[in-house]
């Protein structure tokens, strides 16, 4: 049970709407420099790490799959054959 109250479109002065804009430009930098501060705080040396360890994990299962298949042990990748 909500009662409606008519809207009234009046002008808004030119001040106003000066204002506003330069509160949401400013708003939109703020949220711009604080993407940027949690994008920095990424330890980009760790996500090398991370990646190159994951790189070579999967090169070297890749072998012992491939080692598995020429000596007849029946690994493959994901479980067994």
């Amino acid at each position: 049970m909500f009662l409606s109250l008519p809207t009234v479109d009046l002008p808004i002065p030119s001040s106003f709407a000066t204002a506003r804009r330069e509160l949401n430009d400013k708003i939109v930098k703020h949220i711009g420099y604080v993407e940027d501060r949690d994008f920095r705080n990424v330890n980009l040396k760790e996500l090398i790490a991370v990646a190159v360890k994951a790189v070579t994990d999967g090169y070297h299962e890749g072998i012992a799959v491939n080692v598995g298949r020429v000596i007849g042990t029946g690994h493959v990748r994901g479980g067994i054959q």
